[in-house]
């Protein structure tokens, strides 16, 4: 029972809550500024006031991995206490390939919160998006059927990402986060994966004869180099909805594209005319900046689309 005058102060991960609750004052709590996160660390990670030097040189690489976000720089002061400083190397070592299980579990919950829509939003932009433009995001989520617009909503009311100058930024221990859950539905064979970010696991799903219907997004970094590849793979590709490449350096033939697709962004497409059987039922937008097409098809082809927001957005050079 509250007294008059009393104060009540709650703590929630899920802002909407605090907003269907009116009558309240809504504080955000921000990240640590450096100073008090390296206070807050060094008061988990050591006993006393003593600090091993070779201990002391390695905070800030601690620092930087828990990005001054409190429950990491707690989890990790904790296990580090007593630790040696070939201990602490170690672990910094692991954690470049693998997320503490107990910053992890403790971000699941967040994320097994959110519905069907808005895990596949969440893994988008941890794989693909993060720091992207939110129209240009939001664009290609509406053609994947996605809802984004209540979608990236519910992911800032839970803090799963925020939004400044009209870009989409999330923490990177959170896209971590959402790469594990990925690369964990099945280690080492991305041919397996959901989505495929990095070249070289692009490279390996094309050569891969089987498994490759998991598949559903591709999206390549266009700042990261790729060598030459056959191209063909992407016809075993049956579940692909969304596909974006900035790529030329091609070989082999494409034949056909998997009908599902929904958006098509692919920069420089090396060929003079779509695949002969891809059939585009499914798609909504089409982008190819500085193609080599000549034409879309070789002879006639009617289109069935499904969607009437149908966006055609080629760019083509003919060359």
């Amino acid at each position: 029972m509250l007294l008059k005058g009393s104060r009540m102060v709650i703590t929630t991960t899920d802002m909407h809550i605090l907003k269907v609750y009116e009558g309240g004052v809504i504080h955000k709590v921000p990240l640590l500024n450096d100073n008090d996160a390296r206070e807050l660390f060094c008061r988990k990670a050591f006993k006393s006031e003593e600090q091993s030097s070779s201990c002391e040189a390695l905070i800030p690489e601690v620092l930087k991995y828990a990005q001054c976000l409190p429950l990491a720089i707690r989890v990790l002061g904790s296990f580090l206490c007593t630790r040696d400083a070939v201990e602490w190397r170690d672990v910094l070592n692991r954690l470049q390939s693998s997320l503490d299980k107990k910053i992890m579990i403790t971000f699941q919950i967040s994320v097994d919160g959110l519905n069907h829509e808005e895990k596949q939003i969440f893994l988008h932009i941890a794989c693909f998006f993060k720091g992207e433009r939110v129209d240009y995001v939001k664009r290609i989520l509406d053609c994947c059927e996605l809802y984004p617009h209540i979608g990236i909503s519910r992911l800032v009311e839970k803090s799963l990402i925020t939004i400044s100058n009209e870009e989409i930024h999330m923490h990177e221990l959170l896209q971590e986060l959402g790469k594990k859950m990925v690369w964990d539905q099945s280690p080492q064979e991305p041919r397996f994966w959901s989505r495929i970010w990095l070249h070289k696991d692009f490279l390996q799903v094309l050569t891969a004869e089987t498994g490759t219907e998991k598949v559903k997004a591709i999206v390549l970094n266009k700042e990261e180099e790729m060598s030459e590849c056959s191209i063909g793979g992407l016809s075993r590709m049956k579940e692909l909805t969304l596909l974006i490449l900035y790529h030329t350096k091609v070989s082999g033939s494409l034949e056909f594209l998997s009908d599902r697709l929904r958006y098509l962004l692919w920069h420089d497409y090396p060929f003079d005319s779509l695949p002969p059987y891809f059939t585009v039922s499914n798609l909504v937008e089409l982008n190819m900046p500085n193609s080599h097409i000549i034409s879309l098809w070789h002879g006639n082809k009617v289109i069935y689309s499904h969607s009437f927001h149908f966006r055609l957005g080629l760019n083509i050079t003919k060359r």
